[in-house]
């Protein structure tokens, strides 16, 4: 019966008396269902209230408002009417009825929890569904414990927030063995598996108003071992969370910390304590006991941490700094007069911060104390510290070992003769050098066939960098200090590095030299000159690979001497292949370093390119010469593999050395393919592809997934290894010749849309070539691959009766919950296929392995038999994914009906004064024609400005123009160029922009010139005047300061005439150029002129 219905209704017994039946009239009048209030909010108003408040729905009915303290509440009974003090049957007493929009609750316990349901009751006493709420009523009794003594879960009112909670019991697995007192319970985290989240325990809210010197106390203990596993303290003042006021860390035994917390004080102060595993030295839990608030000390409390300290053994010449942090751990106002240095050895510590200072209760302030010994021995002073208010002197013991172990005699060699570090040489890493006879993964023997040596284990990967760091040395007294040693690093291919860092006795200076994998012991020479001083040192920083682990990294005999006194010539890297690069991706540049390795000066005449293929590198190079480098010093150039067509490619990079009329060649090599469009051919079912890098190609134009269908419950499987039928969208769809419904379409988890059967396994993709019978088979492959939705991933079908858009959002790859893709499969009625690589919603490591997306996807499409498809890309092989941004990828068998990427497209100021519009394009078909439009802000607010302008469909190069005789003078107008296709499929291109000027057409100029542009600066365009006092035939190029082509504006024969091109602000690739200053070059026949301009965004 519908709460609507009015009628009467006769409820009758048939068969006991069929003329006279016995019946009950029910009298039908069920009232329309009652909506429950608007909003309904509570907040604690002090240790004994809650303020409750709401808004009335839109009806305007009365409340009424339960409560209790188990959070258990019952259903209201329509048509019965409660009042205060009423119990709801199944949980809750009411505590108000009526038509306010609020109300107190009073006379309440603290700290207690108090849960409320609110109901809207309308005029017949009928019900909503009700919402609910609840507050916490602060502690306000002091001074207040909790011991945990009796907790086997998490006390009443306390929060315990994360997925690895803090555990309640007497004893921790690699923590204190009971509690502090010897008995009861206490909390701790367990450490015996690492945890990347912190865990928090949250104190109920604590009303701290009416303490004057409010204290926090309590007792931890951290490990049981060695660990980096810090507990954190983080305080709430009513408002927001102070974290990290203090850091507790390995201690081993149960301690007791105490804090003055005035500075947080309100009326619901929070205390978080939040335990952060060290994940790599687990095996330390996290011990909590006895907390507790009280009344703090009244009058100031000096407190100081560090209460002494040690500085240790520091070379002479260095420094080393600590940090003391002066707090008031009681009440009043702590004034500090004097803070300084005193004792036996003054002059060897220096103060760094305030010399004296104010702090109220539970505030601190910093000074740091500087360790700089000047002579060899034992150092010792003090911190004085004096506290006026109660003329106390405070004295801080320092102390330190100044070591002189300055090498000043040479040559030196470290051979490293035993199994530990040198004496004096500083192991810095939780993972240190070793030193040994063999290593298992790099030198089966030290230099020369026997003896120890250095090496770095890499067994396992370790993220951080191992770092040996020398003696100091004094290399002011060589000439030409030099650095010696040997290094093998490998048995075979990796990415592990050994860098060298040199300290000139001010400053490291990172990376000077890199060396890679050899799998052979070689000699390296490092010019000292630069950075020479009296303390100089020499750090080896070994970066292993993570993903190519097991490639240790080792070093033998290492020496400082006198090297040569004339000039040496050196450049690294000596040769360069820069391997396939895809034409129109990202270029790839090299950084080549020029150096002086021996002594004297090095002057380096001229560096260029020469050779077969030299036009498909490009040079940038900043120096002026001649360049002169003393010993050790460098310089760079940079050359960028950009070729023009496919094939294999070579070139020499020359370097001239003046001063001995040497000339050093450097062989560069590199391989131009073209991954961006083919096919066509028979084992290819005669399917043609693009890319939205190719010309032509399909634009990369997303299509908005959210108001889509989410797929949810799979037709086998799951959201991790699974596939869904995707039901009747409204089209047939042609694959590989044969016919298939909408409804016969199959997406699976794992990157792939098959037809005809669905597919759920990915072992087969794993190890699959297409074409190829490995199944699947019959398939748009977008990234097949083991993906896992990693409780994030999801996946979305929809469309129309024209095209159907599968979408893939945020899947992982199966080995790394770090990284994801998103992308979609687009197929239209016409047999057009599409697939689209979100870059902005994806996170893809650039590492190219079997265990990362772009190192395992399998991309391309395939028919049912395996005999016949387009493999686009393999693990590694082949076609882009991503290309600094989103990336587009079609397939038809229709060449024409990829979609037409212009060749060219441009906007251009005719002599009287109007604008020309033009492109050119390759190939036509299938298509009707085109229309321009304008705007002079942006595509959002355009007028079209021709008819439809109608396509040759030619198979040939044909050039379109149009004319805009309504330009307005000194407006930039922009314009764009939409295509229209037989089957109602579109394209855009653009912007392109010029500007007509405010002046009549002038005689002929009497000069040839290049003027000016203006605006200058500008953003996106500029207009380019100059003037031909002949015809000739130009060539307008713009620079970047590197010294880079960006774009030729033009490049053709012209009339004798005034001229002004517009450059819209882009690259050659139509890529937005950025932001700073560029240089344009006009050159015909014999003139050449260069000037500068400015983007500024």
């Amino acid at each position: 019966v519908s709460r609507d219905d009015s009628r009467d209704y006769y409820v009758c017994y048939d068969g006991w008396n069929e003329s006279n039946p016995p019946y009950l009239l029910v009298d039908c009048s069920i009232p329309s269902s009652v909506d429950d209030p608007a909003s309904f909010s509570t907040t604690v108003y002090s240790y004994q209230q809650i303020d409750l408040s709401w808004t009335k729905n839109g009806s305007s009915d009365d409340v009424m408002i339960a409560y209790n303290t188990s959070n258990v509440f019952g259903i209201p009974v329509n048509g019965t009417s409660y009042s205060a003090g009423n119990t709801i049957p199944g949980g809750g007493t009411v505590l108000y009825v009526g038509s306010s929009t609020s109300y107190s609750h009073t006379s309440l316990s603290s700290p207690q929890t108090y849960y409320y349901s609110a109901w809207s009751v309308n005029s017949s006493d009928y019900y909503s569904s009700g919402i609910n709420d609840n507050a916490t009523t602060p502690v306000s009794s002091y001074p207040w414990t909790q011991d945990f003594d009796a907790s086997t879960s998490t006390p009443s009112e306390w929060s315990n927030d994360s997925s690895d909670p803090w555990v309640f019991s007497t004893s921790a697995t690699y923590g204190a063995s009971s509690d502090h007192t010897g008995s009861g319970n206490f909390a701790w985290v367990d450490d015996s598996e690492p945890y990347t989240n912190p865990s928090s325990l949250i104190s109920p809210p604590l009303d701290l108003t009416a303490l004057s010197t409010p204290k926090l106390d309590f007792y931890y203990w951290i490990g049981t071992t060695t660990s980096g596993s810090t507990l954190y303290l983080d305080i709430y003042n009513g408002s927001t969370w102070t974290e990290g006021v203090e850091s507790y860390t390995m201690n081993n035994q149960w301690d007791q910390a105490s804090l003055i917390i005035s500075s947080y004080s309100s009326d619901a102060t929070k205390i978080r304590f939040r335990a952060e595993e060290q994940t790599g030295g687990y095996n330390c839990d996290l011990c909590l006991d006895d907390i507790s608030i009280s009344e703090g000390p009244a009058d100031p409390i000096f407190g100081i941490d560090p209460t002494s300290y040690n500085y240790g053994s520091v070379f002479v010449g260095l420094s080393e700094t600590q940090t003391f942090t002066i707090s008031n751990e009681g009440g009043g106002t702590l004034s500090l007069t004097s803070i300084s240095i005193g004792g036996t050895d003054p002059s060897q510590f220096t103060l760094d911060g305030a010399t004296s200072g104010s702090l109220d209760s539970g505030e601190s302030m910093q000074v740091d104390v500087i360790f700089e010994p000047t002579t060899d021995g034992a150092k010792s002073a003090t911190l004085i510290i004096i506290d006026d208010l109660s003329d106390t002197t405070n004295n801080i013991s320092l102390s330190g070992t100044g070591n002189d172990a300055t090498i000043d005699t040479f040559p030196y060699t470290e051979p490293f003769a035993g199994a530990a570090a040198p004496t004096d040489w500083t192991n810095e890493s939780s993972d240190p050098w070793k030193f040994e006879s063999s290593a298992a993964y790099g030198a089966s023997s030290g230099y020369g066939g026997s003896g120890y040596f250095a090496y770095v284990d890499d067994s396992t990967p370790y993220e951080n960098p191992h770092e040996l760091v020398t003696v100091p040395f004094d290399v002011t007294v060589l000439s030409n200090p030099e650095l010696e040693f040997y290094y093998w690093i490998g048995n075979g291919t990796s990415g592990s590095t050994l860098n060298i860092d040199i300290f000139d006795g001010t400053n490291w200076n990172n990376s000077v030299n890199t060396f890679s994998s050899n799998n052979g012991w070689i000699a390296a020479s490092v010019m000292l000159g630069v950075y020479a001083s009296d303390i100089t040192m020499i750090r080896f920083s070994a970066v292993e690979q993570t993903s190519t682990y097991n490639c240790d990294i080792c070093i033998d005999n290492v020496t400082i001497q006198e090297g040569p006194a004339d000039p040496l010539f050196a450049v690294d890297p000596d040769v360069k292949d820069f391997g396939t690069y895809n034409i129109g991706s990202t270029k790839i540049s090299q950084t080549f370093t020029v150096r002086n390795d021996g002594g004297g000066s090095l002057a380096i005449n001229s560096v260029a390119l020469t050779g077969t293929n030299a036009s498909d590198f490009d040079l940038t190079d900043s120096n002026s010469y001649p360049k002169s480098l003393t010993s050790g010093q460098s310089m760079t150039v940079q050359v960028t593999f950009d070729p023009e067509d496919t094939g294999s490619k070579t070139a020499t990079l020359v370097i001239t050395d003046d001063q001995s009329k040497a000339v050093n060649n450097v062989s560069l090599s590199g391989t131009a393919a073209n991954y961006n469009s083919g096919g066509g051919e028979a084992d290819n079912g005669y399917y043609y592809f693009a890319n939205s890098l190719a010309s032509p190609g399909p634009v990369y134009e997303w299509i908005d997934h959210t108001s889509h269908t989410l797929i949810s419950t799979w037709t086998s499987g799951d959201a991790d290894d699974g596939y869904f039928q995707i039901p009747d969208i409204g089209f047939d769809f042609t694959f590989f010749g044969n016919i298939y419904r909408t409804n016969n379409v199959f997406v699976s988890t794992n990157g792939l849309m098959s037809f005809g059967a669905g597919h759920s396994d990915y072992s087969g993709a794993a190890s699959a070539t297409i074409p190829g019978s490995a199944v699947p088979n019959n398939m748009i492959a977008g990234i097949c691959m083991d993906l896992d939705d990693d409780n994030t991933g999801q996946v979305y079908y929809g469309g129309d009766s024209s095209t159907l858009v599968i979408t893939w959002y945020k899947y992982h790859d199966y080995s790394d919950s770090d990284e994801w893709i998103t992308f979609q499969i687009i197929l239209r009625s016409d047999g057009y296929i599409k697939i689209q690589y979100n870059a902005d919603e994806s996170n893809i490591s650039s590492t190219i392995s079997a265990n990362t997306i772009l190192g395992d996807a399998l991309i391309g499409i395939e028919n049912s038999t395996g005999t016949a498809g387009i493999e686009y890309r393999n693990n590694s092989e082949t076609g882009p994914i991503f290309d600094n941004g989103p990336l587009a990828l079609a397939f038809s068998t229709d060449e024409g009906a990829l979609p037409v990427e212009l060749s060219s497209f441009t906007a251009s100021v005719t002599r009287d004064q109007k604008i020309a519009v033009e492109w050119i394009t390759q190939s036509e078909s299938n298509m009707i024609g085109y229309k321009i439009f304008r705007s002079e802000t942006n595509i959002y607010n355009v007028d079209y400005v021709s008819d439809l302008i109608s396509a040759t469909n030619t198979s040939m190069t044909h050039n379109y123009k149009f004319i805009d005789e309504d330009a307005e003078p000194m407006i930039t107008y922009n314009y764009w160029l939409q295509s229209y296709e037989l089957d109602g499929f579109s394209n855009l291109w653009g912007p392109v922009s010029a500007m007509v000027f405010d002046a009549p057409p002038p005689e002929l100029p009497i000069i040839t010139e290049l003027s000016g542009n203006y605006p200058n600066p500008f953003n996106p365009s500029t207009s380019i005047k100059f003037s031909l006092s002949n015809p000739a035939y130009v060539n307008i190029t713009v620079y970047n300061m590197k010294g880079q082509k960006v774009k030729t504006i033009i490049s053709e024969e012209m009339d004798a005439n005034y001229h002004h091109v517009v450059w819209d602000g882009r690259d050659k690739a139509g890529k937005p150029a950025a932001s700073g200053i560029y240089f344009y070059r006009m050159k015909t026949g014999e003139y050449d002129k260069v000037k500068k301009m400015l983007i500024q965004k």
